[in-house]
């Protein structure tokens, strides 16, 4: 099936794709949501694509009713969001390009299929609920980051913690375990110092899976930005990189290094010697966490 866009706003693309709630019968996937998929046909899509990451809504010829609620990141202003449409070939969407939209109350839409049928929706946007148990961050670049289930997507085991040849003489840097855990750092306190090329191995309650965007985030501490290697496992034999956390609040995409089923147990850092030296050299680690978490 060919597809056609419909812009109503310029807007930046981005690749990922974010989870979504429907409010009709069934649950479409959304890697490719015009396709057809058991016997429903979708006629257009919502991407809103000037967010991150962005959030999809799907119509279908069946929806009942006749409603479509998408879900956005958390702290999202809805009413800053436009779509970008697309829809299949054939099917016709108004309002037109170029009308504003304002999402604090439900936009109606008139779809035209190729069949000459005109059915009106209503789209609904809101701002994704945080479970009991989530933990928001800001990162790096100021965005809402949400840890599902909160301490359970963080590291719960250290299996094991060379530290570098340099090490900190600060005992309270010292102990392995004060990197697990959720992100707890307070002055001179709840921190593991690596030294320089160290390394740590940490085991995980939760699957680390692929999703939209980083999937583990390393919180580092101090005023020195200092990166490390890492790698993920689900043997602690082989061992795949996927990137270095660049210090500080950093993320790590493990998209294209693994299979997109994959899912994994553990995670290694090593210390990248970005400055050693120093009371405490290497990176300080408070905590490690997974952003799509699947429980075991």
């Amino acid at each position: 099936m060919t597809k056609r866009i419909l812009n109503l706003r310029n807007v930046a693309t981005i690749a990922a794709c974010l989870a979504i709630t429907t409010m009709f019968s069934g649950c479409i996937p959304i890697d490719n949501p015009l396709d057809e998929r058991s016997g429903e046909k979708q006629i257009a899509d919502f991407r809103f694509t000037s967010i991150s990451p962005p959030a999809v809504g799907v119509i279908s010829e069946t929806s009942t009713p006749k409603t479509i609620a998408v879900e956005v990141p958390y702290g999202t202003n809805v009413t800053a969001l436009s779509p970008t449409i697309e829809f299949s070939d054939g099917a016709e969407v108004s309002p037109a390009s170029g009308v504003a939209q304002n999402f604090t109350n439900p936009v109606k839409y008139t779809v035209t299929a190729e069949d000459g049928s005109k059915t009106e929706y209503t789209v609904t946007v809101k701002p994704k609920k945080l479970g009991e148990n989530d933990i928001v961050f800001t990162d790096n670049r100021g965005n809402k980051i949400v840890i599902p289930y909160g301490a359970k997507s963080c590291a719960i085991k250290v299996i094991d913690f060379k530290h570098g040849t340099t090490w900190t003489s600060d005992s309270r840097a010292m102990n392995s375990e004060k990197i697990l855990g959720p992100p707890d750092y307070i002055i001179d306190e709840n921190y593991l110092t690596l030294g320089d090329a160290g390394v740590i191995i940490l085991e995980f309650g939760v699957y680390i899976t692929d999703g939209p965007g980083n999937d583990i985030y390393v919180f580092e501490i101090g005023p020195n930005v200092e990166a490390t290697k890492v790698e993920i496992s689900n043997d602690l034999k082989n061992w795949i990189y996927i990137g270095d956390a660049k210090g500080s609040l950093s993320g790590v995409d493990i998209k294209g290094k693994v299979s997109a089923d994959g899912k994994y147990k553990y995670v290694r850092l090593t210390d990248l010697l970005s400055s050693p030296g120093g009371s405490w050299p290497g990176a300080d680690i408070d905590a490690v966490a997974v952003l799509y978490p699947v429980l075991n």
